[in-house]
């Protein structure tokens, strides 16, 4: 019913929660948004949901909604949020109009235009970028960007980007290690 619907009409924001208490959740939805490209590139997607479990956490982070707001919260947080999501989206929307095309020369043009003006967006365009790149086959630019974003932050998506990513240039011992530190923690 709801993908109908979004087939029908154009969304700015869409908010929605992970359990819907049917066969189908938040995750899949979106998943299923995306694969069939039925949501505009200009379309916020926010996950409003009380899920606290760490894998359903990581599995709604990992399909990459525009936010993920967990409650209770208030009306400011929520307002804020719902706000700010939907600035990134605006300012962003050159990259994801390129990604929906699956134009990755594209992305990373975008990303090198927006990059000087937007420092505040630093890593989310230079992790499109580095996806843009691997997509591209532009292995040893994506490497680069990788250990350049995991020098600044220890996150998991990072050291999983440049495991695969070395993976894909041969590169097996370096990513065995780079596995291994995101297995340690």
């Amino acid at each position: 019913e709801v993908i109908n619907l979004c087939k029908q009409m154009h969304f700015d924001l869409v908010i929605c929660d992970y359990n819907f208490q049917t066969q189908l959740n938040g995750f899949q939805l979106l998943e299923e948004l995306k694969h069939a490209q039925i949501l505009p590139a200009h379309t916020t997607f926010v996950f409003l949901t009380g899920e606290n479990d760490h894998k359903i956490v990581r599995s709604i982070v990992d399909c990459d909604p525009d936010d993920y707001l967990l409650k209770p919260f208030n009306h400011t947080f929520f307002r804020n949020r719902l706000l700010s999501a939907m600035k990134r989206r605006s300012v962003l929307l050159p990259i994801y109009e390129k990604l929906r095309e699956m134009d990755f020369e594209g992305v990373i043009e975008a990303t090198d235009t927006l990059l000087p003006f937007h420092p505040e967006y630093s890593k989310l365009i230079r992790r499109y970028r580095a996806h843009a790149m691997v997509q591209n086959k532009q292995f040893s630019s994506a490497r680069s960007e990788y250990e350049k974003l995991l020098k600044e932050d220890n996150f998991d998506w990072i050291k999983t980007a440049l495991a695969n990513t070395l993976i894909e240039t041969d590169d097996l011992e370096k990513a065995q290690e780079v596995l291994e530190s995101l297995s340690s923690k």
